[in-house]
């Protein structure tokens, strides 16, 4: 029987229909496995980094003993859409605690992970092609996603992907390896933390 306490993690970000569901299904597989461990996401509409710090701020504010983190997609700061690059850097230069948990570049990045080593390395091969991980140059959907079902997963779609398929022993383990793997330019600071509190929480990879 597992003993460890049972913790609970905020997470607030930007996407409203895909994060959510990956999430409901990672709660559902912690639960499937004994892990005293659930994520809380919390969705803010258009992921301005602004509206991002001030509803983290909020969470905080009431729920005091419980550790709120901010996961969100790179590709907007990597182009520095709204502004939001000067904006974080201005934010972190003055001091502030809302220090996000980056998916570089983007959430199907991050799904990519989850998939067997010729498909991540063949993603990450196409995004440098295509300029994906260079200054300004991360990819909008409309680029990338026609690229992400050809290379990746055929049957993917936003918010409304089985993520079961994905979200299982072998696909979480894939996530951690990759996730760790210097080779491709791919990684999420979110999987690093969901390794970090899984262990923590008494959960071991097949």
């Amino acid at each position: 029987m597992n003993k460890t306490k049972f913790r609970r993690l905020i997470v607030v970000g930007e996407g409203s229909k895909s994060e959510p569901s990956y999430i409901q299904r990672l709660n559902q597989y912690l639960r499937e496995n004994g892990v005293r461990l659930f994520f809380q996401y919390v969705p803010v509409c258009g992921g301005d980094y602004p509206s991002i710090c001030s509803e983290a701020a909020k969470q905080r504010k009431n729920n005091r003993n419980t550790p709120v983190v901010i996961w969100i997609d790179f590709d907007r700061y990597n182009r520095n859409d709204a502004r939001d690059a000067k904006k974080l850097h201005d934010a972190l230069a003055r001091g502030s605690r809302e220090v996000p948990l980056f998916n570089r570049q983007n959430f199907e990045d991050f799904i990519s992970l989850h998939f067997p080593s010729e498909t991540v390395q063949a993603w990450s091969h196409t995004c440098e092609q295509k300029g994906h991980f260079a200054p300004g140059g991360a990819l909008t959907e409309e680029h990338y996603m026609p690229l992400f079902l050809l290379h990746v997963c055929a049957t993917y779609s936003k918010g409304e992907f089985d993520y079961e398929c994905i979200v299982n022993d072998e696909g979480i383990f894939r996530l951690f390896l990759h996730n760790k793997d210097a080779s491709i330019s791919l990684g999420s600071d979110f999987a690093t933390l969901m390794e970090t509190e899984m262990s923590r929480a008494g959960y071991r990879t097949m």
